[in-house]
């Protein structure tokens, strides 16, 4: 069983794939406060309409855990990104990479181009998961699209790896800035 941290891209389309109950089944799931409470409301279905999602009565019977990160936690982290890859990372993504570096034992999965590239420029790219390797790993094996892949969520980390090297996407230490 996975201990998983959701991002919200990946609870809407669970819940749009009609899996959500299955993934809840085979993993320990974990949303942060901000993905909860403000970034999953809805999901839009095959015919155009939107479908409520209800996740706080799930809270409530103990199928999720919330986690949350303090304002000042998150402030600190966000500050750590360059003014190219910093605004493309939403609070609900920020909140998580928060949790992902205080919770050693959590997976964050997540299809989120820049939230990919942060995990890897912290140091913890070992500790993100695509969303095709979950639903494999539940055996809920499928088409899906091209975002959910593992194919794609690599090719992400193999970029971010690259933007390291090159010492783009976080900001350097004022010790370490060139002059």
């Amino acid at each position: 069983m996975n201990l998983l941290l959701l991002d919200a891209d990946v609870v809407i389309d669970a819940h749009r794939l009609h899996i959500w109950d299955k993934l809840l089944s085979k993993n320990k799931i974990h949303i942060g406060s901000i993905v909860l409470r403000t970034e999953v409301h809805y999901y839009i279905d095959n015919e155009g309409k939107r479908k409520k999602i209800h996740l706080l009565p799930q809270l409530r019977a103990g199928k999720i855990t919330e986690l949350s990160a303090s304002l000042a936690e998150q402030r600190v982290l966000r500050q750590r990104f360059d003014r190219v890859l910093g605004p493309k990372l939403g609070l609900g993504e920020i909140e998580s990479l928060v949790i992902v570096q205080k919770t050693s034992d959590l997976t964050f999965c997540t299809f989120d181009n820049a939230a990919i590239m942060a995990l890897v420029l912290l140091d913890m790219g070992n500790r993100g998961i695509s969303f095709e390797t979950v639903l494999k790993q539940c055996g809920l094996s499928r088409r899906l699209e091209r975002k959910h892949s593992e194919e794609r969520f690599k090719q992400i980390v193999k970029r971010a790896h690259l933007m390291r090297v090159m010492e783009q996407g976080l900001r350097l230490p004022r010790s370490q800035r060139r002059k």
